[in-house]
């Protein structure tokens, strides 16, 4: 990353105090200083003029204005007027000499090979205090005057292997001792995961059809919304399982909320997946239940997990009814309707 260096005098100069006295001044200063970062990142390259400020940049950061705080900086002779726009006044002086460029690449490498080295060692004394950390980890060839290569019943043991740094060799329970289970919850997680799965678990979930139906259907309406087709892993037929059986959501449910999140514009990006689905299924549940109160009864979207099939038959039953009832100037329980209303709804 290259850097465009300002004087610390900058505050404080002639042309910069007077520019300050103009209404317009400070946002002459801001133009100026976003201007000389472009220029330094951009026209100190082969071919290009240094320093060139083309017509439209002004207009880019500072809108319709731009033109008007350019002559502003060409009458305090911070840029200079050119075809091609404008430019920034002394520009090519202030950039660094071949000389200087040439002493700073050698300082830089020469700071980098100092690190490198100092690196290496570093490494190499962590690689020897980790060797004789294991050594000494390793067991001794004799205890109590008896070799470790001869068990007590006179056959002949295995010989000892280095044992790894930082791993313990498993205790052998002695006979009668119950075997005791050790959970590591050093990373804050609970000894005890209840969404934990056997092999047997993931057997069965290859062989049940509601798994592989409720999988099926997202992997069909992600792909109808124009996305590549995912494919049916093992995780996805493990997060169905848990989404029914753990989360107590029947498949119903899960269909409904596959086709609610894949008609929706916004959960169809964040849910193409079934552990996404799982994972987010109570925020949709949550949206579908504020979207269904606030819709009229008519227009009510039940949402994942709210509604059966019979329910909708039921409602539209009833709107149909309703219809009827209007065309007939009656109510379905037989009572006219007002004048002035639709539905039973005042206009």
């Amino acid at each position: 990353m290259a850097w465009a260096r300002v004087d610390d005098g900058f505050d404080d100069h002639p042309k910069i105090l007077g520019l300050l006295e103009e209404e317009q001044g400070p946002a002459a200063i801001g133009l100026w200083t976003l201007c000389l970062t472009w220029a330094h990142r951009n026209t100190r390259r082969k071919g290009k003029t240094p320093g060139l400020i083309p017509v439209g940049l002004p207009r880019r950061y500072v809108g319709p204005a731009g033109r008007e705080l350019a002559k502003l900086l060409v009458a305090h002779e911070l840029w200079d007027e050119h075809d091609s726009g404008w430019m920034i006044h002394d520009f090519s002086e202030y950039l660094p000499t071949e000389e200087t460029k040439a002493a700073r690449s050698a300082a830089g490498k020469k700071g980098a090979a100092k690190r490198w080295a100092g690196k290496r060692a570093s490494d190499a004394r962590a690689d020897e205090a980790e060797a004789k950390q294991t050594d000494g980890n390793l067991p001794s060839d004799s205890h109590d005057g008896a070799s470790n290569d001869v068990a007590t019943d006179g056959s002949r043991a295995p010989a000892h292997r280095a044992i790894p740094y930082g791993i313990a060799p498993t205790p052998t329970p002695e006979p009668g001792d119950e075997p005791s289970v050790h959970h590591d919850t050093s990373d804050g997680g609970a000894a005890d995961d209840p969404d934990d799965d056997s092999d047997e678990d993931e057997e069965q979930d290859d062989q049940r059809d509601d798994v592989e139906r409720v999988c099926r259907h997202l992997a069909d309406r992600v792909q109808g919304n124009g996305s590549k087709r995912p494919r049916v892993s093992k995780t996805w037929r493990r997060e169905a399982r848990l989404l029914m059986d753990s989360d107590g959501r029947t498949e119903e449910q899960v269909h409904r909320a596959i086709d609610w999140c894949q008609d929706s514009k916004f959960w169809r990006r964040n849910v193409m997946s079934m552990p996404k689905l799982r994972a987010q299924y109570d925020r949709m549940r949550l949206e579908a239940e504020e979207q269904r109160d606030r819709a009229s009864p008519d227009q009510r979207d039940p949402g994942p997990g709210r509604s059966t099939t019979d329910e909708r038959v039921a409602q539209a039953q009833a709107l149909k009814e309703r219809r009827r009832a209007r065309a007939e100037g009656a109510n379905p329980d037989g009572t006219l309707i007002p004048p002035n209303t639709i539905l039973g709804e005042v206009v």
